[in-house]
């Protein structure tokens, strides 16, 4: 045994894939243009599905959903870990909800702010708040979930670590002294990847010619039991999207048909969480009138 320098080549074994599936691929377009003149020649009658008669509708409930997802605005948010918004020293920045909130109002009357919200409009306001970074993370997360706003997600990923940062910053880690043998999957290296695109696609027309050996009985149960699949799939994703749309959204204003100056009077409505909740973040969504009925109707409003 001995070390022997030489060069790459195709693998042989991808060869004779390519080798089995050529014969297969070589008769594929004359037998293509064969079953297009045999489909010329048939004559025959077909009976419309009875549920096409109740589904006339479908235009007018994609009409529907259209509207209730035009959702197109303006949106600002704040929380601790922006610069110059959260007090405090070093990573520990704090944020209670008055503050936020003077925060948003400013912001709606910034002058020198040209991308600020003018003319009559629909606003929404919600509040997330906490005393400690765990909790604050945790009410973060279940707001995201619903809406996951990028801003937020940061300010979740930031209060979660600084969470566990505090509880476990007295631990070291420790480097690994010795190598160590690992379970990696060698078909990820793009050279594999590209042999698995090439070759697989000439081996996925040579299936689909097998898959004329059935009868047209057999795939019409199987595209049937297929639907059934599918059908069910649907519901169960329908299922899920319901279950997601639960627990705690934090406190939360809205406010209709209203200038940018009337938005900002009204923030300071009764109910405002007060100070004792030391960390918080807030959104203002602002569109024009009539804009915000999805949130309105995920939040109960």
């Amino acid at each position: 045994m001995r070390w022997e320098a030489g060069p790459f080549q195709f693998p042989p074994s991808g060869q004779q894939v390519l080798d089995q599936v050529a014969p297969v691929l070589s008769g594929a377009s004359v037998e293509l243009s064969a079953a297009q003149n045999r489909l010329e020649s048939i004559g025959a009658s077909f009976v419309t599905n009875p549920l096409a008669l109740i589904a006339d509708k479908a235009q007018q409930a994609r009409e529907q959903l259209r509207g209730l997802l035009n959702v197109k605005g303006q949106v600002l948010c704040v929380h601790p870990f922006l610069e110059g918004i959260g007090q405090g020293q070093g990573r520990y920045q704090y944020l209670s909800a008055p503050n936020l909130v003077q925060c948003l109002a400013e912001k709606l009357q910034d002058k020198h702010d040209e991308g600020r919200p003018v003319g009559p409009c629909d606003a929404l306001c919600i509040l997330v708040t906490a005393t400690e970074y765990g909790r604050f993370s945790e009410a973060l997360g279940s707001f995201n979930q619903v809406f996951p706003v990028p801003e937020l997600q940061l300010a979740e990923r930031r209060a979660g670590q600084l969470a566990v940062l505090e509880s476990e910053k007295t631990i070291q880690p420790n480097a690994a002294l010795n190598p160590h043998w690992k379970d990696r999957d060698h078909g990820q290296y793009p050279l594999a990847q590209e042999i698995r695109r090439g070759i697989g696609a000439q081996v996925g027309l040579m299936e689909s010619f097998d898959a004329e050996n059935q009868t047209p009985i057999d795939e019409l149960q199987q595209l049937i039991a297929k639907k059934q699949r599918w059908l069910q799939q649907q519901e169960d994703n329908i299922t899920a999207l319901k279950a997601r749309c639960s627990g705690p959204a934090g406190f939360r204003l809205f406010l209709e048909n209203q200038s940018p100056s009337g938005i900002a009077k009204a923030l300071q409505a009764p109910g405002l969480p007060g100070h004792e909740n030391v960390l918080a973040a807030g959104v203002l969504l602002v569109t024009e009138p009539g804009g915000l009925t999805l949130f309105k109707e995920v939040l109960g409003l």
